[in-house]
């Protein structure tokens, strides 16, 4: 029986020492660069396309004209992910190249661990 403990013991430690590590929870600083790089030219203070700033944190999860563009935890409910993917036309950014599938899957995190500022 003691062996028997012994083993369940020396099992659960190594599982636990194998397990993924917590993942580091993303913030708009992490973000922020793609949206400056990919987003700002349509959607600055200047010309906000479709009444949509993103040079804020607080602008962007204000929303625009469709209404908010970031529903926190809800990546793939977030008219700013369909946008960025293509599911809702136009494809952002318009007219210019798509974000690398990378991008994509930083700020999908983001949304989904809850858009934090």
């Amino acid at each position: 029986m003691r062996t028997l403990f012994t083993v369940v013991v020396i099992a659960g430690v190594i599982a636990s020492a194998t397990t993924a590590p917590q993942q580091r929870q993303l913030t708009f600083k992490d973000v922020k660069p793609i949206f400056d790089k990919k987003c700002l030219p349509c959607h600055g203070a200047e010309y906000p396309g479709g009444n949509f700033r993103m040079n804020s944190y607080e602008a962007i999860m204000k929303g625009g004209q469709h209404g908010k563009a970031v529903i926190a935890k809800n990546s793939a409910g977030s008219r700013m992910m369909k946008m960025l993917k293509g599911t809702i036309q136009p494809r952002m950014p318009m007219d210019a190249t798509p974000l690398s599938q990378m991008e994509l899957e930083k700020i999908s995190k983001w949304i989904t661990q809850g858009a934090r500022k």
